[in-house]
């Protein structure tokens, strides 16, 4: 096995242990690098160690740094470890332990491996968890887990995992392997378990890939536990940015849908067992990363102790990367026929049925819109989703009562239904809610 590491370029001095942990009795580690063997091979678990024996540091926490997918400039001209997080430790004067994933050693081009582990070390994030728990207790302070993109799924993924208490703050992170990019996905397996076969086709789609996922690897490996299973002690900033429609629909959605949550403020929202925050910012185009000064101002009041409440009151509410647009979650705030006005229009066989948002709701353009026509139980008719709530059902023959079921879908992928009965000659006829 060929390994693609060049430790010189740290200038700094390397520890290596014979296992793959921190001793319960070890002091907090010394400025430098540590390598674990959590293998009978080569390949080592690295971490970087700086700041825990700084004498003016006034910390509770230590931060811990993953980082996400390296660029394919860096990774043509530098070889594993990978290590980020140092400028933001400079900044927040806190320790810092910032982790390399091993799997990129493997592959001398591949840039991303999610922390999810490999062949020779497929229990990869319970063993990086352990050795947080370890500093964690030597230290007595508590870990704060920073990750964006690939580096907030591991961020998020590992701190389930830990024993001591901890906040994560992550950025448009993945909470699925699977539903990421399959050609991503693909190139991690080929380096991480050259073992397995990848069937051809499987990495067309994601939907495909997801399939081939969950039969090849363990599943807790390549999703992240459930949101409504996170341990209070376990806190989750879910900084999310709202033009990065891929990671909104496929990552944040699926992930934060599946717990109950409410507004605390017109971009963020708090889960029912207050232990998950997640803020709707406006921080560039798309898949942007969240600025590092913007981070970097969460971290004194995670240190300080703050609840997720005051963070978001105090920190998040009058950020300059509040999004200045309000984020409607129907999740949070499910729509009633009180929110449309309806009007039906017959044409010959044709209906044209338009729908009016309220304000109270959103704005029209917060939402995609599907609609059913149904006679009595049987569906006649169909919209699929679009842009616009107007829609027209054409060849229409019945000529009893009809009821449209309207759908609404946000951009976190939650979706809310209200039915409206019709009449086919007149505008206005009964209505109820479903």
């Amino acid at each position: 096995m060929t390994l693609h590491l060049n430790y010189e370029n740290w200038k700094l001095e390397r520890f290596q242990y014979p296992d793959d942990c921190f001793s319960a009795a070890a002091p907090a580690p010394v400025d430098g690098i540590h390598s674990f063997h959590t293998s009978n091979t080569d390949l080592t678990l690295d971490f970087l160690a700086k700041g825990f024996y700084d004498e003016d540091r006034k910390s509770q926490c230590f931060l811990v740094v993953f980082s996400g997918a390296i660029s394919e400039q860096t990774r043509a001209s530098a070889s594993a470890p990978f290590f980020s997080g140092a400028g933001l430790a400079g900044n927040t004067r806190l320790p810092l332990l910032s982790i390399s994933d091993p799997t990129l050693a493997l592959d001398s081009g591949l840039t991303l491996g999610w922390y999810a582990g490999n062949a020779q070390t497929t229990d990869l994030l319970s063993i990086i968890a352990k050795n947080i728990d370890r500093v964690a207790s030597c230290t007595g302070l508590q870990p704060v887990l920073i990750g964006g993109s690939g580096g907030g799924y591991a961020a998020i993924n590992i701190a389930a995992r830990l024993d001591c208490a901890a906040t994560a703050i992550v950025w448009n992170p993945q909470t699925s392997i699977g539903r990421y990019y399959a050609q991503a996905g693909r190139r991690y397996i080929e380096a991480a378990y050259p073992e397995i076969a990848i069937p051809p086709g499987s990495t067309n789609s994601q939907k495909e890939f997801q399939e081939f996922l969950d039969q090849a690897v363990d599943t807790t490996r390549h999703h992240l536990p459930s949101a409504e299973s996170i341990d209070s002690r376990h806190k989750i900033i879910f900084l999310q940015n709202r033009s990065d429609v891929f990671h909104m629909s496929k990552h944040a959605g699926p992930w934060l849908n599946t717990t109950k949550f409410q507004s605390v403020d017109r971009n963020a929202f708090q889960n029912s067992k207050g232990n998950i925050l997640l803020f709707i910012g406006d921080w560039g185009q798309g898949h942007a990363p969240a600025p590092a000064s913007f981070v970097a101002a969460l971290i004194p009041p995670v240190n300080a102790g703050m609840t997720l409440l005051q963070i978001a009151s105090q920190h998040l509410s009058n950020s300059q990367y509040s999004a200045a647009k309000a984020f409607h979650w129907l999740a949070v705030r499910p729509p009633t026929l009180k929110d449309f006005t309806f009007r039906q229009r017959v044409d010959g066989v044709d209906i044209h049925l338009d729908v009016s948002v309220s304000t109270n709701l959103g704005a029209e353009s917060d939402f995609e819109y599907a609609c059913y026509l149904y006679d009595g139980p049987q569906r006649i008719a169909h919209n699929w989703y679009r842009p616009s709530p107007n829609m027209t059902f054409k060849d229409i023959s019945s000529c009893g009562p009809l009821t449209a079921k309207l759908y609404l879908r946000d951009q976190l992928g939650a979706i809310k239904a209200v039915s409206k009965s019709l009449q086919k000659n007149s505008d206005i006829g009964a209505s109820h809610q479903a």
